[in-house]
């Protein structure tokens, strides 16, 4: 039988305000969501949500799923323009809206010196 599968970002969330702050930043559109919210989302669905934080962790739970049992998968998480990210953090404390952290599981970049 093919399955909805909803993998969710991993995305902590240091929590620097009171719950009246948050809901005031969720009118003013400067709230971002954090694991819990994402998780919370599919489970109003019934679907289980499954926690992701890099792509492999993603291409596990396909591999891992028994063959043509896949019709759909859903993933809630941030991005930017250019770029998905499966995990980061959240800063709730920063001034105008909360500072989203994204992880690019890339190594840096050493500037040539030659």
């Amino acid at each position: 039988m093919a399955t909805e599968i909803s993998i969710t970002g991993d995305f902590s969330f240091t929590l620097g305000i009171t719950i009246a702050q948050e809901v005031q930043m969720v009118q003013s559109h400067t709230w971002a969501p954090s694991t819990v919210d994402f998780a919370g989302v599919v489970a109003r669905t019934g679907a289980p949500s499954i926690r992701a934080a890099d792509f492999s962790a993603v291409l596990n739970v396909i591999v891992n799923s028994p063959k043509k049992s896949i019709q759909r998968i859903n993933v809630f998480t941030h991005s930017n323009p250019g770029y998905i990210a499966l995990g980061g953090s959240i800063d709730s404390t920063a001034q105008l809206s909360p500072n989203v952290t994204l992880n690019t599981n890339t190594p840096p970049i050493v500037p040539d010196r030659s």
